[in-house]
């Protein structure tokens, strides 16, 4: 509510409507998505008339507009409205729907700081036809730091319930070790806390350049447009399956609800969808790389290259080097540029054999796909070097160095088969990078607590009893256990009604043979 007044509303509609929403006088929403439309924001029905009679669409414009009376909080004339039901996760956020019926508000309640829309019906257009998003790329660039939060709170019970678990012996007659001493749960665990570190790192930075846009900086739309799309899908995506991982590491406990792990799953997967679904999101970054490309290729070059995608204008590297860290961001890149300049070409020849720009778009949408993916991942990888980079610690640099590397080489290990393609790396280059993640981890591991424990998660936030600070997990799960309403009568109703009766009359049927 209050970045969208921020973002939207003029000087004189600010000064009426911040502080009251500052001060809770009213509480608001972002209402946009309807039900048979999304992503497709052109295709948005609900419909702001001024004059009927001088109609002209002039594409999506954000309304401030009261739904309830202040005083009898019921909904107004010419408002339906309601929640829409349980959901996969995140029930306690309330999701509504809500319909306009031939609903009025004043002119003034359009947000004018952009666009503006006079007395007379004359209609001033926004200096860039993307101003009216700024809240969709806010949400996408807060909810990058979100996500890294989540995927940290899972690496921290995770880990933390690896250190007190013991199962199995190393060395016979030596006793059960703690399972994070096997090399597979360090593979599965320390990683997660590398990107979460990650994504942290990459979600600072997109905030500078969202404060930038917004301190008038217009220039950086595009970009931050395109690289907000992109990390919503790949870090959603990649903190979903992160913290699926660590609830899988925790074994049947994982799946118990006292874990706190299913709850956190439910939370990020969620993520895969709302704020623009991810395979589009993936498409809408694709679509500005795309247009540099097209610049790039008619030799225009902007007087100000944007860090984002500066590389992409530099002569694409053949040599790999992952003995330098310069050397792996080099590798991403070139993956990148492969990639995005390979998609370009494709579209374009599809084009001259006559098939449309459109259709073009759509036979080559996976190649896109993979290619917004990659150039997301380089920016990734960039802003961890030059987050870790600002430590001043010494002792803080050292750790936050290896998870790092585990993270760098981690993700090479990823997209190998992209580096062994077009040969930019060999097989002894890709075993390197498989034998600096295992250095790594074994570099982290008597860390490993101590680093989540800097996560600074209380046990309020984390709700696990897995991942409880005192480490007393068996003890809880047994008092939680107990503590289900199933637990209430030794003897339940539905055994007098349904088993016992079946097992009676299975005795006397076996009886009568």
């Amino acid at each position: 509510m209050i970045p969208t007044i921020l973002n939207n509303a003029d000087e004189e509609q600010k000064a009426e409507w911040l502080p009251k929403a500052q001060n809770l006088e009213f509480i608001g929403t972002y209402a946009q998505t309807e039900l048979g439309h999304g992503t497709n924001l052109r295709s948005l029905e609900t419909t702001a008339t001024y004059d009927p009679k001088r109609g002209k669409d002039y594409g999506p414009h954000p309304f401030f507009v009261p739904i309830r009376d202040p005083a009898t909080h019921q909904s107004l004339p010419g408002i339906i409205l309601g929640d829409i039901g349980p959901k996969f996760g995140i029930n306690t956020v309330s999701n509504g729907f809500l319909i306009f019926d031939n609903f009025r508000i004043p002119r003034r309640n359009m947000f004018m700081k952009n666009a503006r829309l006079e007395a007379d019906g004359t209609y001033i257009s926004p200096k860039h036809a993307k101003l009216a998003y700024g809240t969709m790329v806010y949400v996408r660039a807060t909810m990058i730091r979100t996500m890294s939060n989540l995927l940290g709170r899972a690496a921290t019970i995770a880990i933390r319930y690896s250190v007190i678990r013991k199962q199995g012996e190393i060395e016979a007659g030596k006793g059960e070790v703690q399972i994070l001493e096997y090399q597979t749960q360090q593979y599965r665990l320390l990683p997660q806390v590398a990107r979460a570190w990650a994504y942290e790192f990459a979600g600072r930075y997109t905030r500078k350049l969202y404060e930038q846009f917004l301190a008038g900086d217009f220039e950086v739309l595009p970009a931050l447009h395109g690289i907000t799309s992109g990390l919503k899908a790949v870090v959603t995506h990649q903190t979903a399956l992160g913290i699926e991982q660590c609830r899988m590491a925790c074994g049947g406990h994982g799946y118990s609800e006292a874990s706190g792990l299913p709850q956190l799953f439910t939370y990020a997967v969620g993520g895969c969808t709302y704020e623009g679904e991810n395979m589009v999101m993936l498409l809408q970054s694709a679509r500005h790389l795309i247009k540099i490309v097209a610049d790039i290729r008619q030799n225009r070059r902007p007087t100000k290259l944007n860090p984002v995608t500066a590389y992409l204008y530099k002569p694409t590297t053949t040599k790999c080097n992952f003995g330098q860290i310069t050397g792996v961001i080099e590798a991403f890149e070139h993956i990148s540029q492969r990639l995005i300049f390979g998609v370009f070409d494709k579209i374009e020849n599809l084009k001259h054999r006559g098939i449309s720009a459109e259709k073009a778009w759509i036979e080559s949408g996976v190649d896109l796909r993979l290619a917004a993916t990659a150039h997301t991942r380089t920016f990734i990888a960039r802003q961890s070097v030059n987050g870790i980079s600002e430590m001043k610690d010494s002792q803080v640099y050292a750790v936050l160095k290896d998870l790092l590397e585990l993270f760098l080489f981690y993700e090479i290990l990823e997209c190998d088969g992209d580096l062994l393609f077009d040969g930019y790396a060999n097989g002894q280059q890709i075993d390197y990078a498989k034998n600096k993640v295992f250095q790594t981890l074994q570099n982290l591991r008597p860390n490993s607590l101590s680093i989540v424990d800097s996560f600074d998660f209380n046990d309020r936030e984390l709700n696990s009893i897995l991942g409880r600070r005192d480490g007393n997990i068996y003890q809880n799960l047994l008092k939680w256990a107990k503590a289900s309403p199933l637990n209430k009568q030794d003897v339940m109703p539905f055994h007098h009604k349904y088993l016992g009766k079946m097992m009676k009359d299975a005795t006397q049927n076996k009886s009568k043979l």
